[in-house]
């Protein structure tokens, strides 16, 4: 019963593997080949930093939290300045990022580089694609993504990030 069910779904290209794990419509593909960030390209970027900030904002009030509720009172200074210097240095973080995605989006420019990829994780930083002697962030795991075949991969050159990927 499955098999059969199975058997009725039409095969997924690789191509299709990658416009369907980066979200890619075709509207924006083209914007891509243009030289532009597509709509839904921009929004998905605004998306992430400010689910970025909300997280580094989340991870400061926990800590604010564990501070309060678990550190031995009287508090003494260095305590203060311990918390308050690691919630300064969350809050940069997470502002930094922010600001980078909206200029990203102001920007609107996205450089196309094409090449043999070949995809490497690197510990606490995620997934990286190298492409043509450089590296870019891959916002997705690289399931799919042939090594040593030619692809063409567009980045955001404000985030450094890979926008969208298709064989070249």
């Amino acid at each position: 019963m499955i098999a059969r069910q199975l058997a009725k779904i039409p095969a997924m290209t690789p191509r299709d593997n990658l416009l369907a794990s980066f979200k890619l419509t075709p509207a924006d593909l083209e914007a891509n080949r243009m030289g532009h960030l597509g709509d839904g390209q921009k929004r998905r970027i605004l998306n992430s930093g400010t689910w970025t900030l909300v997280g580094f904002i989340g991870l400061t009030l926990a800590l604010w939290a564990i501070f309060y509720l678990v550190a031995r009172r009287p508090f003494v200074p260095v305590q203060w300045v311990l918390v308050g210097g690691l919630s300064a240095i969350m809050l940069v973080a997470g502002a930094r990022n922010f600001h980078q995605t909206r200029q990203a989006v102001a920007d609107d420019r996205v450089e196309a580089h094409v090449g043999t990829v070949r995809c490497v994780r690197r510990r606490n930083q995620g997934w990286f694609v190298l492409v043509n002697g450089r590296d870019f962030a891959l916002p997705i795991r690289p399931v799919g993504i042939a090594e040593d075949v030619p692809y063409r991969v567009v980045v955001s050159p404000r985030t450094k990030g890979v926008v969208s990927m298709e064989p070249a």
